[in-house]
């Protein structure tokens, strides 16, 4: 049996194994199952795992060709570096698409699936303008901030890499088909788990620690109190990335995770420089491209917003009265605008319009 099968059977044991000190003593990972003493040594339960496990390897080798699903061992050139750093590394990595976004410094951008306008905006803007700049955006593909972020990144250099939670050959949700075919063809899509493997909640917490350790830096755009983009933010500390976080409305759910980040000392995010200063020597030479978060056009809630305040300084209350919109809704718009320069804080809960 040849070296990468023995990898994908590796990979399918349900117990972690201990790879560096396995290539070191064995020299490969056939020694498992071409030597009787070295099968031995990872006891009877890893040892009946290892025996079932040959059998589904070569199917998903099978599965691979037919799919176009590339798979990477832990001993190949082309396995990422930075996954190597893991104490639990994959044994075994799956992509479809190009393989060059994972060349570049990269930002992870993660958040809420259920994300307000204002999150779906930050997201896409910072990513656009950190691929701009030649950065590569790292997220994992779900609804809301994730499919966001990729989408905002396809207008840039820097590309993006999608990590999913399922097998890597179809798109998880099958929603966001559109976007993956999209990214398979003209970006990078990767995933631990084989061709086959359905999107399980218990994949995603793997998922993020595999988002976090491709990326030099963990930016949080949404996220509720309990959200898994903060299992992504406190894999990247683990790993010594740093976590950056972008604020929102007070009283927004969507942001109170990312609003206590802040708090315990994650950098704010306001704008597409911040992250690059974080990245520091890591981040790519300009190339004169626009930040990309300054470019939103007005429309919607926004507009009206504007349109309010064209009557000189106005208060929340009278915003509401004025444009109709609910509370978070004008928060969450004012928070946007003053990102982009159009409004600014007069004091007292009071904003007026920058001509």
């Amino acid at each position: 049996m040849d070296e990468l099968t023995c990898w994908v059977a590796l990979s399918l044991v349900n117990q972690p194994f201990d790879l560096r000190g396995l290539l070191r003593r064995h020299g490969s990972v056939a020694s498992l199952f071409d030597n009787v003493d070295a099968r031995n040594e990872i006891g009877p339960p890893l040892r009946d795992d290892l025996a079932g496990a040959v059998e589904r390897a070569v199917a998903i080798r099978a599965c691979c060709r037919d799919t176009g699903v590339v798979p990477s061992s832990y001993a190949s050139s082309e396995y990422p570096r930075a996954l190597r750093e893991l104490a639990w590394p994959p044994a075994v990595l799956y992509s479809v698409g190009d393989r060059s976004p994972l060349e570049r410094p990269a930002v992870a951008i993660v958040g809420s699936r259920r994300c307000t306008g204002y999150g779906r905006w930050a997201a896409r803007s910072l990513a656009r303008g950190l691929s701009g700049a030649g950065v590569c955006v790292v997220s994992g593909m779900a609804f809301g901030v994730d499919a966001a972020a990729h989408e905002g990144a396809l207008r840039g250099r820097g590309g993006t890499v999608a990590v999913l939670g399922g097998g890597p050959e179809r798109a998880s949700p099958a929603s966001l088909s559109g976007l993956y075919d999209r990214l398979a063809k003209e970006q990078l899509v990767v995933s631990e788990f084989p061709p086959g493997t359905a999107p399980r909640a218990r994949n995603y917490p793997r998922r993020n620690r595999v988002v976090a350790a491709l990326s030099s830096a963990v930016v949080v755009v949404e996220a509720a109190r309990r959200s898994g983009a903060l299992i992504t933010a406190r894999e990247g500390l683990a790993g010594g990335r740093d976590v950056l976080a972008v604020p929102g409305p007070i009283d927004s759910a969507t942001s109170a995770g990312t609003n206590q980040l802040i708090r315990e000392g994650a950098v704010p995010v306001t704008r597409c420089e911040d992250v690059l200063e974080v990245l520091g020597p890591l981040a790519p030479a300009p190339q004169g491209q626009p930040d990309a978060s300054t470019e939103a056009p007005l429309a919607g809630p926004d507009a009206r917003l504007v349109d309010a305040l064209s009557a000189g300084t106005t208060g929340i209350d009278e915003l509401r009265i004025r444009t109709g919109l609910p509370l978070a809704e004008i928060r969450g718009g004012l928070v946007r605008l003053r990102l982009q320069g159009a409004v600014r804080a007069c004091g007292g809960d009071r904003f007026c319009r920058v001509e």
